[in-house]
């Protein structure tokens, strides 16, 4: 304890300036994992956006898989016209993705980032925190032995301190170590970044040519409908017309006094 407060009073007679300006820099812990704390709350927030949006658009084709299976199994008729609204709606929300690829990758890749903007930090803030724990040291050394409550409770109170900053500091070695393995791994990273990238790009290719496909054959479908079912329905309307004249003869016949003469053809 000796050696460490000689050495704690040569730093802080060589670097009085560094300890005072410390205390009010940006790089103080508390500033610092606030720092942290909210670039990464951003880019969760903006990350999970793009998450929801993708699984709303999975969910509403499976739900329409879904409608179009029962609809085969119970015999009914699928509104080609419904399921193209529907497809509209996720094809146009991936095409929109696809074009804001290079601000999504930017928010994935933002916490990478905060990460290595920390690594840059480890050492100054080591240091930072040494240099509080030999304060608080020099704080213990100053009151000695004095026997009374309140220089018990500030003794204390240091000594707790200074325990707290040991365990700072290993957290920010354990860090480090960390930190080490993952910049070995942000290849990979980038590589599954771009995989899902690729994949939201893919998806809006994939599912326009789908939506062009079904459109097709909607405007077939009723290109084709004067022949497959306007004319057969035409033909049935003729005749019904022609049956309901008998039915007007006998509201004629029933409601008046006339007889409805017969004409032979």
């Amino acid at each position: 304890m000796g050696n460490i407060l000689k050495r704690g009073v040569l730093v802080l007679v060589v670097l009085p300036t560094i300890l005072i300006c410390s205390c009010d820099s940006d790089l103080l812990p508390q500033a610092l994992a606030s720092d942290i704390q909210t670039s990464v709350e951003k880019s969760k927030i903006d990350s999970n956006k793009v998450f929801e949006e993708i699984q709303r658009n999975i969910d509403l084709a499976a739900r329409l898989q879904q409608e179009v299976q029962q609809a085969r199994l119970s015999g009914e008729v699928v509104s080609l016209e419904s399921i193209i609204k529907d497809l509209t709606v996720v094809t146009e929300s991936y095409e929109q993705l696809s074009k804001e690829r290079s601000r999504i990758e930017s928010r994935l890749l933002k916490r990478a980032s905060v990460v290595q903007d920390m690594r840059t930090r480890v050492y100054a803030e080591i240091e930072i925190l040494r240099l509080r724990q030999i304060d608080y040291l020099m704080q213990i050394s100053q009151i000695g032995n004095i026997d009374s409550e309140v220089s018990r409770l500030h003794r204390k109170s240091l000594s707790k301190a200074v325990g707290y900053i040991d365990l700072q500091i290993q957290l920010w070695i354990d860090f480090d170590k960390t930190d080490q393995a993952i910049l070995l791994e942000m290849d990979k990273v980038r590589k599954r970044i771009d995989s899902f990238l690729g994949a939201i790009s893919g998806s809006a290719i994939v599912f326009r040519e789908g939506l062009n496909l079904l459109q097709l054959q909607q405007s077939i479908d009723e290109a084709l409908s004067l022949f497959d079912r306007d004319i057969p329905r035409m033909d049935q309307l003729q005749q019904d017309m022609e049956d309901s004249w008998s039915t007007l003869d006998y509201l004629v016949s029933n409601l008046t006094s006339l007889e409805i003469p017969v004409v032979s053809y």
